[in-house]
């Protein structure tokens, strides 16, 4: 099976620690959490959770896919780009995306929350969500976000990394004229 290898949750340790788990384990595996800590600090810097985990080989009629899918429920994602190792979250970002595997992964809810380089809180939460060949964490459905102060409800919500602003942008809809930049820890 192509998607064995990769999960969303393990890429992240993967290709940080070194840990190769399989398919397998994962779907096993009810309850998961996990937390990152800075050397330094001794602060969380990156929370994973989900309830379970199965692998779905879709049929159409009497045919059947070849590439099983991932579906991850109840994803909830803490990331803190004010206590990470400087450079620390960004190339984990970018090993993720690297993956072909992810894209056949789907997590239904997501929550993700962010606390920007100034300890902001911000939270997104959606009914569906999954990384796209392109780079970005898609949420769809109805996705809610809230920040200090607001909360909006939007149809679908984006998250891609921009190396010219080394910056998590969120664009929130499809034609976003603001889009909300969190930028990460200068190394």
């Amino acid at each position: 099976m192509f998607i064995c290898k990769y999960s969303i949750f393990f890429l992240f340790i993967s290709f940080t620690f070194g840990a190769k788990p399989n398919l397998d384990t994962i779907k096993k595996t009810e309850g998961f959490e996990s937390t990152f800590y800075t050397k330094d600090s001794g602060l969380p810097y990156l929370s994973i959770s989900y309830k379970s985990a199965t692998s779905q080989r879709p049929k159409i009629g009497f045919l059947k896919f070849g590439i099983s899918f991932l579906e991850i429920e109840n994803l909830k994602i803490r990331l803190d780009l004010h206590s990470s190792p400087p450079g620390h979250l960004l190339s984990m970002w970018q090993n993720l995306m690297t993956q072909k595997a992810i894209r056949y992964a789907t997590m239904e809810p997501i929550q993700l929350d962010l606390v920007d380089r100034d300890g902001k809180l911000f939270n997104v939460k959606a009914s569906k969500g999954k990384f796209t060949s392109s780079g970005e964490l898609r949420m769809w459905g109805k996705v809610m976000c809230s920040g200090e102060q607001d909360t909006n409800e939007f149809e679908r919500v984006s998250i891609v990394y921009d190396a010219s602003l080394n910056a998590l942008t969120l664009l929130r809809g499809s034609n976003d004229p603001n889009p909300m930049l969190l930028s990460f820890k200068h190394s």
